[in-house]
């Protein structure tokens, strides 16, 4: 089993390209607090980029910016330079109208957003940080991906039939990559792939993944790692910032959530992901959701009817 491809999967990436427009003498955009995700592409030219919690950085074409949990921050050709809002450059560049125009060469931005479903708590969403930046020099060896950027940047501007699925699907492997890069990157640090590329760890997440409806205990995950229960648990809190039985549960719930809107009984769902009652399971989905497993079945059979969680 690929864990990681099994963990992307939940995450259940959807994201889009606002626009891909060239930007001319004095420009700044300053972007809110999102509850979307963003990114940006400097496809060429360069431009400033600042955030609450960094200094102002440098980023030249090529490079991707990442800003995963929708943390404000602004572009600009200058530090200096006024900033406009972002929502309302996107409205003016998406009816037509070129919010920034002067006499030199400028930069082309693409940008756009991405959302994930965020209700089951998510082990590779613990894993990535405010700022996801990927240089250039970073993705030389990565020729597929630079040409999926670049394939992503005409579709953008060009309408035709179609536009909106493929500019949304390129955008999803574009998002996708990038993470998957970020993360091999910066396996020293902290969350999921960290704990894949622990030898030991990945055998406890590769029998979790295989077998999540087994009777999995510490001492049980741990034997399978081939550790003593007190180096397991912490090791694995330490990673993937959970501990073994609540990364087990919420694992567990997202494949039950998945599992219940395709119509299964919530009997079944509960037995097959090793709950000995219908009470016990939904005890446990509620906890972990805020929301009873029966709702959600329901909003299955009748999409009018969406669970509020």
């Amino acid at each position: 089993m690929d864990v990681f491809s099994d963990v992307l999967r939940k995450l259940q990436l959807r994201g889009s390209s606002y626009f891909c427009s060239d930007f001319h003498g004095s420009w700044g955009i300053k972007e809110p607090k999102s509850e979307q995700g963003q990114f940006h592409i400097i496809v060429r030219g360069q431009a400033w980029l600042g955030t609450q919690t960094k200094e102002n950085v440098l980023v030249k074409e090529g490079d991707i910016i990442v800003l995963p949990h929708g943390d404000p921050h602004w572009l600009a050709d200058k530090p200096e330079n006024t900033l406009h809002n972002g929502p309302e450059v996107i409205k003016a560049i998406q009816s037509g109208e070129t919010p920034f125009d002067g006499q030199d060469e400028g930069a082309t931005l693409l940008c756009g957003y991405f959302e994930y479903d965020d209700r089951t708590p998510h082990p590779l969403l613990n894993s990535l940080p405010a700022l996801v930046h990927l240089c250039t020099e970073d993705l030389e060896d990565n020729g597929w991906l630079r040409s999926s950027v670049h394939a992503l940047s005409i579709k953008s501007r060009n309408p035709g039939p179609g536009r909106e699925v493929l500019v949304d699907r390129l955008t999803e492997v574009v998002l996708i990559e990038v993470i998957r890069q970020w993360l091999e990157k910066n396996t020293n640090e902290t969350g999921i792939l960290a704990a894949l590329c622990d030898e030991r760890l990945a055998k406890a997440l590769y029998a979790i993944h295989g077998s999540p409806g087994e009777n999995w205990t510490v001492a049980s995950l741990a034997e399978t790692a081939g550790m003593s229960r007190t180096i397991f648990a912490q090791e694995f809190h330490a990673k993937v910032g959970q501990s073994p039985l609540v990364y087990l549960t919420n694992w567990r719930m997202a494949i039950a959530r998945d599992d219940l809107k395709q119509g299964k009984t919530v009997l079944d769902v509960a037995l097959s992901l090793g709950y000995s009652s219908e009470a016990s399971f939904s005890k446990a989905f509620k906890k972990v959701l805020g929301v009873t497993p029966g709702k959600v079945r329901k909003s299955s059979e009748d999409p009018c009817d969406a669970p509020s969680i």
